[in-house]
């Protein structure tokens, strides 16, 4: 593969066209994703139910054995969910960019120095999200600790104190993640061959001039759009069935993956005028056919 370009993109990234393609992607690739999706959904599901069941018996009584064996248990399985979603979203990603839409897809799960290098940085960049989203929650709880009249009005309507959390908090987010979101297409198909984070979330940041504000609303609006779906789940007391929202997080969370993947690897190859250069993937003989679409 080639090394990460260094030309600047003079175009502007066409929102509506990239919307529809990666639902087209989606649509087509539906049969080939979804036992992966389910998959890392129920791991994440469950994760999220052992925490929290052994977390809330655990302030009323002293942690015995199987409280501990419970919360190992719900990290594990947390973890093996967030694996799950970095194999799917390697694979949605040189898909997209490799192959020419034939459903070839990976039929064994292969956790590689590619997968680990993706798991890297997006260790990085959620790092710094969590450090530039909390700026905005702290003027928040000013804000509202000073203005009596909005706090009031939010503690009577929680819905719209969820909300307006939500957007403080999500806007450096998806615009930080809109900049840097870039590198992760360019790992799924080995263009970052010397493996410098800093070069390449610098890499990213340049090639997203002049596109900032419609990377932002591509890849942080369905984001944002699920969170306040799970918020208003806990708003209307969903909550209560039986840790319902803890699946229906992770099922949410898992299905964008394929649609968020979409819009990165669209912007990736728009941008950088990406063109394949090499087979779909380096070891057919490892590979299955699983459906064609």
């Amino acid at each position: 593969m080639s090394d990460l370009p260094t030309t600047l993109p003079q175009k502007k990234l066409p929102i509506w066209a990239t919307i529809r393609e990666a639902l087209e992607f989606f649509r087509n690739h539906w049969s080939t994703l979804w036992s992966w999706i389910l998959l890392g959904a129920l791991l994440g599901g469950l994760a999220g139910c052992f925490l929290t069941f052994f977390d809330s018996n655990s302030l009323e009584t002293e942690k015995n054995t199987l409280m501990n064996l419970g919360e190992v248990l719900g990290i594990v399985l947390g973890i093996s969910s967030i694996l799950i979603s970095i194999f799917l979203a390697i694979a949605c990603h040189r898909l997209i960019l490799l192959e020419n839409g034939n459903g070839v897809y990976p039929a064994k799960f292969n956790f590689s120095e590619r997968e680990l290098n993706f798991f890297w940085y997006l260790l990085v960049i959620s790092g710094g999200l969590i450090l530039v989203g909390i700026p905005g929650l702290i003027i928040f709880e000013i804000i509202t600790h000073v203005w009596e009249g909005l706090n009031q009005l939010l503690e009577e309507k929680e819905w719209m104190k969820e909300f307006v959390r939500n957007v403080i908090v999500h806007l450096p987010w998806i615009y930080f993640f809109g900049r840097y979101g870039l590198v992760f297409p360019a790992i799924a198909v080995d263009m970052n061959k010397e493996r410098s984070w800093q070069r390449d979330l610098d890499w990213s940041w340049e090639m997203s001039k002049g596109n900032e504000w419609r990377l932002a609303l591509l890849v942080g609006g369905l984001p944002f759009f699920l969170d306040l779906v799970t918020s208003a789940i806990s708003i209307l007391g969903m909550s209560q069935w039986m840790y319902f929202d803890s699946f229906v997080g992770a099922f949410l969370g898992v299905v964008s993956i394929p649609l968020e993947v979409a819009v990165l690897s669209i912007a990736f190859r728009e941008l950088t005028n990406w063109t394949p250069s090499s087979p779909p993937f380096e070891s057919t003989s490892q590979r299955a056919v699983i459906g064609n679409d």
